[in-house]
């Protein structure tokens, strides 16, 4: 029982409407519903209706007005989509509002329909008796037939015959009109004015003026030819002088890949080795720096899947990774001779002992314990690079001189070396005749190398002897037990050195490794409060522990650590503001080239 469209009338004997009046009187809430399928309710609604006439209920209508806002289902899709609302009545629902009280042998649409009707055959006899009284003329049977016409049927009304005399004295007027438009056509054709003269001597100058049109068209053509020439050769020149002004502005900043790319000359170039190796940098350093830089910053590189395609093509088998210092020629072309200058460092590095499956190579890699990782540094600039892997292999002095050589024949000269306190590091001390007093070792080429060990890994080691064993030095026994008394008073509320704790006496398993447990356990606040406080009862071993760590480590140790901090500190400070001065270059260039290209976008 939805709503229906149009062609509805109401069945209901009072009722008058029908979908035509609604829609023209903007009635747009009142529907119109079918009678219901459901016999017994179908009975209920004709008797609603109060019609004794003969009509089919199975095929009328009843609208909306006869019934409740409760009789309709809810539409929360249209309310909540905010269109309009389809009607439909709940099953069982019966009319009971704006009903008649009584039997009607006809129904109000009906009588209305009927009235229509009656009114149509009236228009349409008026409109009849108008066309015959245009086309006869006026006599006694025109007369005549008036009179028969107002005897026999009485039911016209009596305004017709007034009307029909003013249209018969129109039609005259009309007629008078007409034969003095005769007479005036008359004698415009008997004038003695020749027009067919006067239209044919028109005629020829038209003719004369087309062919001058032409001919001006024509040498406009030309003229907008060789114009559009003149505009297309100015426009190349001024582009050739902005792109040639640009190359050369932008030249020592963007290669010639990315300047054509810049300059829309090429859609998609063929990216060299130096330009992969410089993006492969960027993108070593942060994929989300890269993808920023190359789609919000519209800056010319190669994409994610090219860098990809190149790193597979990259040998990284064990040995020197010789693609890995192409790449490191090519970058070393942009840096200082003082940029160069390099540290080797090396350490072993515990890896999983797993077997693993080369794609590339075509076989299984493993199972290994231990990684030895030789790594490439600048001394006066933040960068490095790993130069040197193999699998459960000790550092020799053949290979050390290979990575050296190798370095060297890049541009990158090697003038230190570092490494940890390990056993197998000290054999190498011993192969290359490095001691204490003299650590400094000669490579082939005849250049002299210096040696140093690993601070932080002596100061580890330092700390590991003393909670292992201790020291005896001399008349003097150095242990780990006023420290220990020290970290159970430090454990109380009133906290006498609050960085320590039962973690730095244990140090087991990977807490071995940490630096930052050391410093704190073995420096200066820690030897001040052995002494201000006397943890044991041993006098003697307190003071001679607090000594130990306030005059062997606080004052030998960490002055070396100190000035080579500050070394490196001035070092990075200049390298700073190089790279700042290079920045602001930069920025200029781009500013630069947003003027061009607004430049070339006005001109085109």
């Amino acid at each position: 029982m939805s709503e229906r469209g149009s062609g509805c009338n109401c069945a209901v004997a009072t009722c008058d409407l029908y979908s035509g009046k609604t829609k023209k009187t903007g009635m747009t809430d009142i529907s119109f519903h079918r009678f219901p399928k459901d016999l017994d309710v179908q009975k209920v609604w004709t008797q609603k209706c109060k019609r004794e006439d003969a009509w089919n209920p199975s095929k009328s209508y009843i609208c909306s007005k006869h019934f409740k806002s409760e009789d309709f289902v809810r539409d929360l899709k249209s309310e909540l989509m905010g269109s309009k609302p389809v009607r439909r009545l709940k099953p069982g629902s019966v009319p009971t509002l704006n009903l008649p009280t009584c039997f009607s042998t006809t129904s109000q649409s009906a009588l209305e329909r009927k009235s229509k009707m009656e009114a149509k055959t009236i228009k349409e006899s008026h409109d009849q008796l108008i066309a015959t009284s245009l086309n006869t003329e006026p006599n006694t049977s025109i007369v005549k037939f008036d009179e028969d016409f107002t005897e026999n049927d009485q039911t016209l009304e009596p305004n017709y015959k007034i009307m029909f005399d003013e249209l018969y004295k129109k039609h005259q007027n009309l007629k008078s009109e007409n034969e003095k438009l005769k007479i005036e056509l008359l004698s415009y054709k008997n004038s003695d004015l020749d027009y067919k003269k006067i239209n044919e001597n028109l005629r020829h100058g038209m003719k004369i003026l087309q062919k001058r049109l032409k001919t001006l068209n024509s040498a406009l053509t030309q003229s907008q030819k060789s114009s559009s020439k003149l505009i297309t050769t100015l426009t190349q020149n001024k582009t050739t002088v902005i792109e040639s002004k640009a190359k050369s502005y932008l030249s020592t900043i963007f290669t010639p890949n990315q300047l054509d790319l810049l300059m829309k000359k090429k859609k998609q170039v063929h990216w060299t080795r130096e330009e992969i190796s410089k993006a492969f940098t960027l993108r070593y350093f942060s994929k989300r720096a890269y993808v920023f830089v190359k789609r919000e910053l519209h800056y010319p590189l190669p994409g994610l899947s090219s860098l990809q395609r190149w790193a597979k093509a990259i040998c990284m088998r064990n040995g020197i990774l010789h693609d890995v210092l192409r790449i490191m020629e090519l970058n070393g072309n942009s840096l200082e001779d003082y940029q160069k200058l390099t540290v080797l460092m090396f350490d072993e590095v515990k890896v999983c002992s797993t077997l693993e499956y080369d794609t590339l190579q075509d076989e299984v890699i493993g199972p290994h314990n231990q990684m030895q990782v030789v790594m490439a540094r600048g001394i006066a600039s933040p960068w490095k690079q790993p130069v040197y892997v193999d699998f459960d292999k000790k550092m020799t002095k053949d290979i050390l001189f290979s990575i050296i050589n190798e370095l060297d024949q890049i541009g990158f000269k090697v003038i230190c070396c570092t490494s940890d306190c390990g056993g197998g590091n000290i054999g190498l001390w011993r192969t290359l005749n490095i001691s204490y007093d003299q650590p400094v070792f000669c490579i082939p080429n005849g250049r002299n190398i210096v040696f140093i060990p690993d601070a932080p890994h002596v100061l580890k080691l330092v700390r590991n002897w003393l909670l292992d064993s201790g020291f005896n030095l001399g008349d003097k026994i150095i242990n780990k037990q006023p420290l220990e008394a020290l970290v159970s008073m430090a454990s109380t509320e009133l906290s006498v050195c609050h960085k320590l704790s039962q973690e730095h006496l244990t140090c087991e398993g990977s807490q071995r490794q940490k630096v930052k447990l050391a410093t704190q356990l073995i420096s200066h606040t820690t030897s001040t409060a052995l002494n201000h406080y006397q943890p044991i009862t041993d006098k003697k071993l307190n003071n001679d522990t607090a000594e130990f760590i306030e005059l062997e480590i606080e004052e030998k140790y960490y002055p070396v650590i100190q000035s080579y901090v500050r070394q490196r500190i001035f070092i990075r400070m200049k390298y700073i503001t190089k790279t700042h001065q290079a920045l602001i270059a930069k920025k200029k260039a781009r500013t630069q080239l947003l003027r061009l290209q607004k430049l070339r976008k006005i001109i085109t």
